[in-house]
């Protein structure tokens, strides 16, 4: 699979709000309404088994079906995500996302647990768009 099936499907699994989630890698179910989703870790899971919505990282990982590659995952949404995420993702490590690199990328981490579920599927969709017209 290429990046941009990778982000094609990673697009289809999250476009549902039920299949996405913040605060964890994937969990079993959604967080109760009312709870902050960073601190709540009862369905939390790490390895996909029962896994039913993730965050963008967990998404590449249940695309992949490789569980266990945090590191690869990140790097691969960092970079595609580069240029896809709104005005305030762009402070040089100051403010709501805090986390940025060298070469403009920011966290994906960062940018799925501080932003909206719309936000999330246009930042994708500009990452699919910009591979598409390369």
């Amino acid at each position: 699979m290429d990046d941009l099936e990778v982000l094609k499907a990673v697009r289809a699994l999250l476009t549902d709000p039920a299949h996405w989630t913040q605060g964890a890698y994937a969990r079993s179910g959604p967080v109760p309404e009312g709870v902050k989703p960073a601190e709540y870790i009862t369905n939390s899971v790490y390895d996909l088994q029962g896994a039913t919505c993730f965050c963008l990282n967990g998404a590449v990982a249940k695309v992949l079906g490789k569980p266990n590659t945090l590191s690869i995952n990140h790097t691969l949404m960092d970079h595609a995500l580069s240029g896809c995420t709104p005005e305030k993702m762009v402070i040089g490590g100051v403010g709501k996302y805090s986390i940025r690199y060298d070469d403009e990328s920011i966290s994906s981490v960062s940018f799925n647990d501080n932003s909206t579920h719309a936000e999330v599927l246009a930042a994708l969709d500009c990452a699919i768009a910009k591979r598409v017209q390369a």
